[in-house]
């Protein structure tokens, strides 16, 4: 559930409960208040997203506060005294008496708390907190420049009293985020408003937006205010992206609208839904379940095709391409990379602290390491092997269903490793030098259509002048843009176990599961398909499941792996290609876990392995279950998880 607390110009009173929208007012049971700037904007544009997503709406406590504070002491008493009894998911605070009494209590109710809420506030409630010095307890602050001044001096108490030498003109604004961040005057995000919108998070710039550029907005007062209403709902609705998206739709209201100086904030609120719409329409970065489940299912089920016709019979150079993970991993990174320049995701991008830099590449050793030990190693070819837990599981191979159970084991006891040592090296933070050269949109361009026109040199050449037969040149052709189309989809289909475990184990949300569990649908569908028409032949592997315990060492070593390295062996690739430092210090360790644990196996792995009998546990889940009735089961169970868990969650 959302909180919003905050006072409203109205009659001295407590105001408490469900809000929602008729024509110009909120109503709150049976009081109406009009929409105009301040609490009641904020709440109001709250209640547009909650309603166009079907969410609960927001439950307010309101104090009418006629400027003499006593609306703000009702308000407080009732938060501190039953704000337990709602649960809260999100609390926002916004306009009130920022008197120092009202902190203190108020932080300490929230601490006693069974679950932490997210804690977001603009204006009164920033300055209470700001001034009480526990910003930092903050997820979310939503200053004007005008504010930011306020948090970056120390010995500020409100707005008015902010030091003269920080209003110098030559004073940047990353100079005063920095001096908030460091005297931890700011929340853990800071989106700035203005006619350029920030997003910082722990002292690093996420983004910046300045279009489409609306000047008329600068004099419509509250929309600042719809704002902070909007990133709460879309928090509260685990958003990609939510707080960009809040800054988006709110210049896309004065777009659509045509906004000038005279517009009334109650005709830019009742915009939302549609603006949203158009968001939704134009600027949703990644694709859902719906789209990438049976995307991803018809490339594997054609390299699976073309397995049969180019890489079984005999080794010829197609394969022995296919077989190099430099070459296969280089494609894949690349159509990732095209992917994420076109649609403005890719950017050089660091970790907050060097101790990620460690955990990555001690993530990618361990993944290394379990692949070999668990012998997931199911053909030749790489691509085989990184989309194990699509294949294996979907075309009924035992193997792939213990690898994914205990690959889940190790996901959950990695995260609260992981979630522990975070809290303990937190504070050992330094920032990374970037390259001018590389943060630059325009170098960015450049370099982006250099490698397009070297990779097509390269497609061409070996097409044309190599000694390949045509049917191999066919087939190379065909395996490149398989994997750079792999590298697409999965970029915007946000595969990842890595993801997927963060998300039930930290973040305890849930989003790109339904893409994995759709892939895996939709991909023994096509399976048993093409088999039923004769279209290829079954996977042929060993019939039954060998050292057992190798198996389930491996794959927890895996899904432990997978969360340091923030990502798994698919994951790991396509954020790589997105520009992430750390995960290619995965990749780095990945190899060597593969290669050392390769050397040495013949020494260690017979010392400790385990060996099951070979007739205990068949291969093929087909020797034991009818596939109808497999495929039939599996979507049953996979369209009830999805009623069940209907809300759209996102946070990786």
């Amino acid at each position: 559930m959302i909180v919003l607390v905050g006072t409203i110009p109205f009659k001295t009173g407590l105001y408490v409960g469900k809000a929602h929208v008729q024509g110009n007012e909120l109503y709150i049971n049976d009081n109406a208040f009009p929409i105009e700037r301040g609490t009641a904007a904020m709440a109001a544009s709250c209640v547009q997203v909650c309603s166009f997503y079907n969410l609960e709406m927001p439950l307010c406590i309101f104090g009418g506060d006629m400027v003499d504070g006593k609306g703000t002491d009702l308000m407080f008493q009732e938060v501190n005294s039953n704000v337990d009894k709602y649960s809260p998911d999100i609390i926002t605070l916004h306009y009130m008496f920022p008197k120092v009494k009202y902190g203190e209590p108020f932080l300490q109710k929230v601490k006693s708390l069974s679950k932490k809420p997210q804690l977001i506030a603009d204006a009164g409630g920033m300055y209470l907190i700001k001034t009480i010095n526990k910003s930092y307890l903050f997820d979310v602050f939503t200053p004007d420049l005008g504010e930011l001044y306020f948090l970056a001096d120390e010995f500020a108490l409100h707005p008015l009293y902010v030091r003269s030498e920080l209003l110098n003109e030559s004073i940047s604004l990353e100079y005063l985020v920095n001096k908030a961040y460091q005297k931890q005057n700011t929340a853990k995000t800071t989106i700035i408003k203005g006619a350029i919108d920030y997003i910082y998070t722990d002292n690093r710039k996420i983004k910046e937006l300045s279009q489409p550029n609306i000047p008329a907005m600068e004099a419509i007062g509250g929309t600042g205010d719809t704002i902070t209403g909007m990133i709460s709902a879309l928090r509260y609705r685990n958003e990609p992206d939510a707080d960009y998206k809040a800054l988006v739709v709110n210049r896309l209201i004065g777009k659509l609208i045509k906004c000038n100086p005279a517009t009334q904030i109650a005709d830019f609120i009742k915009t939302i839904p549609k603006a949203l719409e158009e968001y939704d329409k134009k600027y949703l970065r990644h694709w859902s379940f719906v789209i990438t489940g049976p995307l991803l299912a018809f490339i594997l089920i054609l390299f699976w095709h073309f397995n049969q016709n180019y890489l079984s019979q005999t080794k010829g150079p197609v394969a022995l391409l296919l077989e190099n993970p430099i070459i296969t991993f280089g494609l894949i990174i690349f159509g990732a990379f095209i992917s994420a320049l076109i649609t403005g995701e890719f950017s050089i991008k660091t970790p907050v602290t060097y101790e990620l830099l460690i955990f990555a590449l001690i993530g990618g050793i361990l993944m290394g390491c379990g692949a070999v030990i668990a012998s997931m190693s199911v053909h030749s070819v790489v691509l085989f092997n990184l989309a194990g837990i699509f294949n294996l599981t979907a075309f009924m191979i035992t193997k792939g269903w213990i690898y994914a159970i205990c690959m889940v084991l190790g996901g959950f006891v990695g995260a609260r490793l992981f979630k522990y040592l975070i809290v303990k090296t937190k504070h050992l933070k330094k920032d990374f030098y970037i390259p001018q050269a590389l943060t630059s949109k325009k170098n960015q361009k450049i370099i982006f259509f250099v490698l397009v026109t070297l990779f097509s040199f390269f497609v061409l050449a070996v097409s044309l002048f190599s000694v390949l037969t045509l049917q191999e040149k066919i087939g190379f052709v065909f395996a490149t843009i398989l994997l750079l189309v792999f590298g697409i989809v999965v970029e915007r289909g946000t595969i990842c176990m890595s993801s997927m475990l963060k998300e039930w184990f930290i973040s305890q949300s849930a989003y790109v599961w339904r893409s994995v569990l759709f892939t895996i649908m939709c991909l023994a569908f096509f399976y048993q398909m093409g088999l039923n028409l004769s279209l290829f032949p079954q996977i042929q592997l060993e019939r039954y499941v060998h050292d057992i315990g190798l198996l389930i060492t491996g794959s927890f070593l895996m899904g432990f792996g997978f969360i340091f390295a923030d990502g798994c062996f698919i994951g790991s690739l396509w954020k790589s290609g997105q520009g992430n430092i750390i995960n290619i210090i995965g990749i780095f360790g990945m190899l060597i876990g593969i290669n050392v644990t390769q050397i040495l196996i013949n020494k260690v792995i017979p010392a400790v392995q385990i060996i099951v009998y070979e007739q205990v546990i068949p291969n093929y889940l087909s020797d034991v279950i009818n596939p109808i009735i497999f495929l039939f089961f599996l979507w049953l169970v996979g369209i009830v998880l999805f009623i069940v868990f209907k809300e759209r969650h996102f946070r990786y």
